[in-house]
């Protein structure tokens, strides 16, 4: 038999290191941060909140900024932001990002060029099947 320890961060990630579960801790908590201004998303599922584009850009990219150290693709996604698609970041943070952070972005999954905030990212290729706008809580 041996003895196995697991170190679980708030978010329920697990690690066997103490140390990298402490950097998670403090990675969660720099992006809970950068996505505060976006909120939680609309109460209803087929509404939106209206937000600035320019800050969910700028937002999006503080919180890949943060991240960029988890795999080398971020800083090319980064140097060239106006060309990339914005599934090619969702596609790297759901392949080698932790579920936890993984959850944190798909907000921006659901946030459109405008920066309309929808419940889900089937609306932001169907906006017109989005029929009210809430006003951020």
């Amino acid at each position: 038999m041996r003895e196995v320890i697991t170190y679980i961060a708030e978010c329920g990630t697990e690690f066997k290191d103490r140390e990298e579960c402490l950097r998670h801790e403090v990675l969660m908590r720099d992006l809970r941060n950068i996505v505060k201004p976006i909120g939680e998303g609309p109460r209803d599922s087929r509404s939106y909140i209206q937000h600035s584009a320019a800050m969910c850009v700028a937002t999006h990219i503080l919180f890949i900024e943060r991240i960029k150290h988890l795999h080398p693709r971020f800083k090319s996604i980064l140097d060239r932001w106006d060309e990339h698609h914005p599934s090619h970041a969702h596609h790297l943070v759901s392949e080698v990002c932790p579920r936890s952070v993984g959850s944190l972005y798909n907000r921006f999954t659901c946030i459109d060029k405008s920066g309309r905030q929808f419940s889900q990212p089937y609306f932001v290729t169907h906006p017109n099947e989005a029929q009210t706008r809430e006003e951020k809580v």
